[in-house]
Order: structure tokens, then C-alpha cells, then sequence
């Protein structure tokens, strides 16, 4: 009886480690692509002020010629 109780013990202590070592992984994937993401966002939103800088200066341009 001892016996298989050690060994449903043991097999539930493997079941949880595994089941931990899965989450970290899918929490690091999770964060890698969230780290992506927002690379992806800051680059956008580079571009978007340089565009308008660039507006602005041109509408500044315009106006002064007017």
C-alpha cells in the first residue's frame, strides 16, 4: 500500500513539474511576442512623427507663400 502511494505521490510531483516547466514556456513565448509587438508599435510610431514633421514643415512652407 506504501508503496503505491509513494508512487502516485511521485507521479503527481513529475506531473506538476511538467505542467510548470509547459507554463514558463508559454509565458516566455507570451513575453517574446509581446517584446515583438512593441518593437513593432515604437518603429510605426517613429514613422508617423518623422510624417509629420514633414506635414508640418510643408504646411508651414505653404502658408508662408501664401
Amino acid at each position: 500500500m506504501c508503496c503505491v502511494h509513494c508512487l502516485s505521490v511521485c507521479v503527481s510531483v513529475c506531473v506538476c513539474r511538467e505542467a510548470a516547466k509547459e507554463c514558463r514556456r508559454k509565458k516566455k513565448e507570451y513575453v517574446r511576442c509581446l517584446e515583438n509587438r512593441v518593437a513593432v508599435l515604437e518603429n510605426q510610431n517613429r514613422t508617423l512623427i518623422d510624417e509629420l514633421k514633414s506635414l508640418k514643415e510643408l504646411y508651414c512652407q505653404k502658408d508662408l507663400h501664401s
